[in-house]
């Protein structure tokens, strides 16, 4: 008999095991590391991928499988093997991830999964973004990142740094303190995560013309847009995504590929390794591009090619901010925000010659469903001082003659 669990982890997981043709099925819940550490001996350095080995559990299963925030039945071989390579699931930053890897490396022998988070809760290490503590779940989507990617391996029952490979002994040199990452760490993470087969398949290969290796460099240079589209079905969500002349590339629709791959690997690609920014247009839909390094193209490339958007035959030209984030952000290869800051600069510098024409956030958010919708495509709006999202410029003909900035 199952001892009874005494309700002290607040993560509850759902185990589900079924006999034959689900003729019943067992439910039990339980907190995950309870189950795997305490009722069995077992921690999850024996947890490879999504696969959870429960030993000598007399459950009367065929397969059990970890999927979000829940333990089920693995009724299909090919589904399964999908979603294991879907792992990019949990909300985290490389930030919070450099952290478990500072604290390994103050453990030479390395921790086991419950050792690492017992320290991680003493010291306060992790915070979430709402300020709270990590649960015991986003721990575990921590340490599974880190071992997907090769930055820490298993020795024995710990979890080890994987000083070996040259560039986590790299990262390891670079490591910083601080809210986020330095650019040399986040360079290392960036190359850590393309040279991932799972992360190349499930996203990165998307913008290449070319199946194959490609390194951070290559990337951000050879990269072409991918424009991606939601919609509701009656079968559920599907997520088309497709090159700037339409022609689809890819189609996902599961809840695990839309976690991983919307909510996961473009997370991880937008917001913390940089590797590519995103706009939003009612023509087009979400479009992604890589971006090269931010800073590397020179404000005063972006400013010349704005002014070289004024007509030499009319006294004011309106521009739409949107286009010019389309056409330069896109052409350029350069974060959105850069496009901005550069608007924002020409305003400052000739105010007698620039109107900023703003629009009010309900007409900006008109077509939105959610808050977190709305700030999306609130991206697309320059704000000035005021906190006014500016949605067109109005330039004079004579900055066309102010060439040197």
């Amino acid at each position: 008999m199952l001892p009874a669990w005494d309700g002290s982890y607040r993560e509850r997981w759902l185990l589900s095991a079924a006999v034959g043709n689900a003729a019943w099925v067992q439910v039990i819940e339980v907190g995950i590391d309870w189950l795997t550490a305490e009722l069995w001996g077992i921690d999850d350095s024996r947890i490879v991928g999504d696969s959870v080995e429960l030993g000598r559990v007399a459950v009367m299963s065929d397969e059990i499988q970890v999927m979000e925030g829940s333990l089920q039945t693995a009724s299909d071989p090919q589904a399964l093997s999908r979603e294991q390579h879907l792992w990019m699931r949990g909300h985290y930053s490389f930030a919070e991830l450099r952290e478990l890897v500072t604290l390994l490396k103050e453990y030479p022998q390395g921790l086991r999964p419950m050792e690492l988070n017992r320290i991680v809760y003493e010291l306060e290490l992790i915070r979430t973004q709402k300020g709270n503590k990590p649960s015991p779940t986003t721990l575990y989507h921590y340490r599974r990142a880190l071992l997907k990617l090769g930055i820490v391996k298993r020795q024995g029952r710990n979890l080890v740094i994987a000083s070996d490979d040259a560039l986590v002994a790299a990262l390891v040199d670079y490591l910083t303190e601080g809210p986020g990452l330095s650019p040399e760490e986040r360079h290392i993470f960036a190359e850590v995560v393309l040279r991932n087969v799972e992360c190349r398949q499930n996203f990165f290969d998307l913008f290449m013309p070319n199946d194959g290796l490609y390194d951070r460099a290559e990337f951000m240079t050879k990269g072409a847009p991918v424009i991606w589209q939601a919609s509701r079905e009656r079968k559920g969500r599907r997520v088309v995504f497709s090159r700037m002349d339409g022609e689809i590339i890819r189609q996902i629709g599961t809840a695990v590929e839309i976690q991983a791959i919307l909510y996961g690997l473009r997370h991880w690609a937008r917001d913390d390794l940089l590797l590519i920014d995103e706009l939003f247009r009612e023509d087009i839909g979400n479009l992604m591009f890589p971006i090269r390094e931010p800073g590397s193209a020179p404000d005063a490339t972006i400013k010349q090619a704005i002014l070289g958007e004024i007509s030499p035959e009319n006294e004011w030209t309106v521009l739409s901010v949107q286009d010019l984030i389309y056409k330069w952000g896109v052409g350029l290869r350069v974060p959105v925000a850069q496009v901005f800051n550069t608007i924002a600069q020409i305003y400052r510098k000739h105010p007698d010659k620039v109107a900023l024409i703003a629009t009010s956030r309900s007409l900006a958010t008109l077509t939105t469903a959610s808050g977190f919708r709305e700030d999306f495509e609130l991206r697309n709006y320059l704000q000035d001082e005021r906190g006014r999202y500016i949605s067109h410029i109005r330039l004079h003909q004579h900055l066309r003659e102010d060439t040197n900035g």
